[in-house]
Parts: C-alpha cells; sequence; structure tokens
C-alpha cells in the first residue's frame, strides 16, 4: 500500500483529531504499531486545540492516508451489488411483483413493501391475480426454460417479464409456480 499525502489542512486536523480519540479512549498500541513514538505520544496529549490547529496547517509532519487496493474492490463490487439490488427491487414493485415474491426475493417485512409501494405508486389491484390463457402459460414456460442459464432468479424474472411485458410479474410467477419450474 502506497501512503497518499494529505495537504489540505481541514482534513490534516481530521486524522490529528482521530490520533487523539485513540489517546483519549487508550487505544496505545494502534498509535505505536503506526511507529509514533511514546514520548511523541505523551506530547500529543498535551497539545491544546489552538496548536492541533497549528500542527494540522504545517507541512511536516506527513499525514497520509493509505488504500487497500483489495478493500477497495470489496466496496466497489458491493456497491454495484447495492445498486443492483436497488435496481431489481424497483423493477419488481412498479412491475406489479406479489408480496410474496418481494419478500422472498428481496427479504423486506410487509410494512417495507408498503412504504415502497407508496413511494413508486405502484398499485397492485386487490384479489388474486388472473393467469394467462393457455397458450401463453406454454409461451411463458418455454421462455422459463430457456432462460434457465441465468442463476438470479430475479434477474431471470426480469427478463422474463421483458418477453411478456403485458403481463405482471405477479402473473408471471404464478404461472412459473402452477408447473413447479420454480427453482
Amino acid at each position: 500500500m502506497s501512503l497518499i499525502q494529505i495537504s489540505n489542512p481541514a482534513l490534516r486536523l481530521m486524522v490529528i483529531l482521530q490520533l487523539m480519540e485513540h489517546l483519549e479512549y487508550g487505544n496505545l498500541s494502534t498509535l505505536l504499531d503506526c511507529g509514533i513514538e511514546p514520548s511523541q505520544i505523551d506530547h500529543l496529549r498535551t497539545l491544546q486545540l489552538p496548536d492541533l490547529l497549528r500542527l494540522a496547517q504545517m507541512e511536516q509532519p506527513t499525514i497520509g492516508v493509505a488504500l487497500d487496493p483489495d478493500g477497495l474492490d470489496r466496496a466497489f463490487s458491493t456497491l454495484t451489488a447495492r445498486a443492483t439490488h436497488d435496481d431489481l427491487l424497483t423493477y419488481f414493485l412498479v412491475n406489479q411483483a406479489s408480496v410474496a415474491m418481494l419478500r422472498r426475493f428481496f427479504k423486506i417485512g410487509r410494512d417495507t413493501i408498503t412504504r415502497y409501494r407508496t413511494a413508486y405508486a405502484s398499485v397492485r389491484p386487490v384479489g388474486r391475480t388472473g393467469l394467462p390463457d393457455i397458450e401463453t402459460r406454454e409461451s411463458i414456460l418455454v421462455a422459463w426454460r430457456e432462460l434457465a442459464h441465468e442463476t438470479d432468479l430475479r434477474r431471470r424474472y426480469r427478463a422474463l417479464h421483458q418477453r411478456f411485458s403485458e403481463h405482471t410479474l405477479e402473473a408471471l410467477y404464478a404461472v412459473v409456480n402452477e408447473h413447479g419450474e420454480q427453482a
């Protein structure tokens, strides 16, 4: 890991205050592991706020940030996964997925579903959803089998819905489940 030098006095002050917090809570090992000498720790303890402000504005000591490239990649993956999750959830809400679907695929409670539906103005008709005619159901099942390569059922249902957008996700879910095709 390389050190990225921080030159902005406000950011430097935040780092110095973080060091002070470690001192306050007795996390000396963290400071010692960074190479700060015990005499420097003692001196830091004596500094008042005006001294800390002046220290933050000085060029020395070098204050920097180290980034863990592997951790950064994991964070990017997490951000991508959350964005995908949110995108799929929005798609399911807007296209009238049933409560059972939303709870199964997104692990959210009924109250949360109600709030989301209100926010997205996604009105679901009351009662059991109607199934398409038999010929259309057969076409839906054929398409479902063609999409078997997609292991994420949420994406698979979205792809199915994109082929049969005249039907709600709830209706497609009912057709797939009616024939025991659900994984």
